[in-house]
C-alpha cells in the first residue's frame, strides 16, 4: 500500500512539472523586452505634413531658447532622394529657428522618428530677430502640393517654405511684397511659388 502510494505521488510529482513546463514555455516577456519594443514602436517614421511636424518641432525648439523663431522649413530632401510624398507627408521634415538671446541658428528635424537638432551657425553681425508664422501659415504641405500639380509642377520632388522679414531669407523674384510666407514646391516640370497663407499661386520657374 505504501508501495503504491509513493509511486502514485511520483507519477503526480512528473505530470506537475510536465504540465508546468508546457503552460511556462512561452514566456512573458521580461521588462526589458517590453521596453525594446516600445522604444522600437516610438521610433519608427511617420510620414507628416508640415504643420504637424511643426508642433512636435517646436516644443523641442522652445525647450532649446524660448524666444527661437521658425524662418524656414525644408521636406528634409537635402538629406539626399526624394522625402516628400506625392501627398504632401515627410519623415524628415526640417526647421531652422533663430534665437535673438543666443545670436544662433539650429535646424530641428527628426531621427529614426524622434525629435533631434543641430547647430546651422550663430554670432554673426545679421539681426537675429525672426517674426512669429504662425497666425500667417494658413496652408499645409498636403494643400499646398495639391495646388501646385493643379498648376502643373508635375510629380513632386521636393518643399520649402519661408518667412519674409528673416535676415536669414533670401526673397525670389516671383513673391510679391504683401506675401509674408510663401512655399517653394519643385516638381519635375517646374517650381511652384504659393502664398501660404492665403494658397495663391504667385508664378513659376521652369
Amino acid at each position: 500500500m505504501k508501495k503504491n502510494f509513493i509511486i502514485t505521488l511520483a507519477f503526480l510529482i512528473m505530470l506537475f512539472i510536465f504540465v508546468g513546463g508546457c503552460v511556462g514555455g512561452k514566456k512573458a516577456p521580461t521588462s526589458q523586452q517590453t521596453t525594446e519594443q516600445t522604444k522600437e514602436e516610438k521610433t519608427s517614421e511617420v510620414n507628416l505634413t508640415a504643420k504637424e511636424a511643426y508642433k512636435k518641432l517646436v516644443i523641442e525648439a522652445h525647450n532649446w531658447q524660448s524666444d527661437a523663431q521658425a524662418y524656414k522649413l525644408s521636406d528634409g530632401s537635402e538629406r539626399g532622394n526624394i522625402k516628400i510624398t506625392e501627398d504632401g507627408k515627410s519623415t524628415n521634415w526640417m526647421f531652422w529657428f533663430a534665437s535673438p538671446s543666443k545670436k544662433e541658428m539650429w535646424v530641428f528635424t527628426f531621427r529614426n522618428g524622434e525629435p533631434y537638432h543641430y547647430p546651422e551657425g550663430g554670432k554673426g553681425s545679421l539681426s537675429y530677430d525672426t517674426p512669429d508664422w504662425s497666425n500667417d501659415w494658413q496652408i499645409d504641405s498636403d494643400k499646398a502640393v495639391q495646388i501646385a500639380k493643379e498648376a502643373g509642377s508635375g510629380k513632386i520632388t521636393g518643399a520649402k517654405m519661408y518667412l519674409r522679414g528673416s535676415s536669414f531669407v533670401t526673397v525670389a523674384r516671383q513673391v510679391p511684397e504683401s506675401t509674408k510666407v510663401w512655399w517653394e514646391i519643385y516638381g519635375e516640370n517646374k517650381k511652384i511659388y504659393i502664398d501660404a497663407t492665403t494658397g495663391t499661386v504667385l508664378g513659376s520657374e521652369d
